[in-house]
């Protein structure tokens, strides 16, 4: 293997250095950066799994309290009286619609 030399000036060998130390700058933080990212993507997976065992207790308590709390016993609602009553309603809105028509025709002639 041969080897080969490029003869720089003094500037360019430089420039050349300048920017071979930004390199390793730019280089250094990126991997400062992905050490960090790491960091705090493995103290949001220990929060998710804390959180995820708290939600899987607070279920357990509250499936047990379901089934010790005393079960209220709701009437049976006569629905014949809740027609009557919504079949009342619609009659006066009736009531309402055709006075509401009268006056109407009688402003109209």
């Amino acid at each position: 293997m041969e080897k080969l030399h490029i003869k720089l000036e003094f500037n360019e060998s430089i420039d050349s250095k300048k920017n071979l130390l930004f390199c390793e700058i730019i280089f250094l933080n990126i991997i400062k950066i992905m050490r960090d990212y790491k960091a705090l993507r493995k103290e949001e997976l220990r929060k998710k799994e804390e959180l995820r065992k708290k939600l899987k207790e607070l279920s357990f308590i509250l499936k047990n309290l379901k089934e010790n709390l005393p079960r209220e016993k709701i009437p049976e609602i006569d629905r014949e009286k809740i027609n009557l009553v919504g079949k009342e309603k619609n009659n006066e809105l009736e009531y309402e619609l055709i006075q509401i028509k009268n006056k109407l025709e009688n402003l109209e002639n």
